[in-house]
């Protein structure tokens, strides 16, 4: 009996957490996430055309060897969102979360995850989200 009790328990509350994050994951789907991108002070960006995703993917990967590869994106039907947190003390990478929304503007809040210890070597940690195009201005904010 207290197994049952534990089972319908742990059901209820997964059940509620993954809806959750369900409704995040329609809107925003996670394109890249790394740990460098050499900018001193946070920067957005919200992409809106294939040059600029290349412009940006440039810088990206003007160290690396071999680079990241540039995500394929419809334009027409997409935009891409970016978040570069310049340098910090943590091994942590950001996350974009829908923050509100209303007839004219769509907020998106960026967080650095606090799960993991700060560290001596500074890294500049960056992601990318894409979102379906909406006649909305989209506003990013650091966190």
């Amino acid at each position: 009996m207290k197994y049952a009790i534990l089972l319908v328990v742990l059901f209820t509350f997964s059940c509620k957490s993954q809806k959750q994050n369900k409704e995040t994951d329609e809107r925003l789907k996670l394109l890249v996430q790394d740990g460098y991108f050499p900018v001193d002070i946070p920067e957005t960006h919200v992409i809106r055309d294939t040059k600029s995703l290349r412009t940006f993917f440039s810088k990206v990967n003007q160290t690396r060897k071999p680079g990241l590869p540039i995500p394929e994106i419809d334009f027409k039907t997409h935009s891409v969102l970016v978040a570069c947190m310049g340098a910090t003390n943590t091994n942590a990478l950001p996350i974009m979360k829908l923050k509100s929304e209303t007839a004219e503007e769509i907020t998106i809040s960026i967080q650095i995850r606090n799960e993991d210890k700060d560290s001596n070597v500074p890294s500049y940690p960056f992601c990318m989200y894409s979102i379906a195009n909406e006649d909305k201005k989209i506003t990013l904010e650091v966190e």
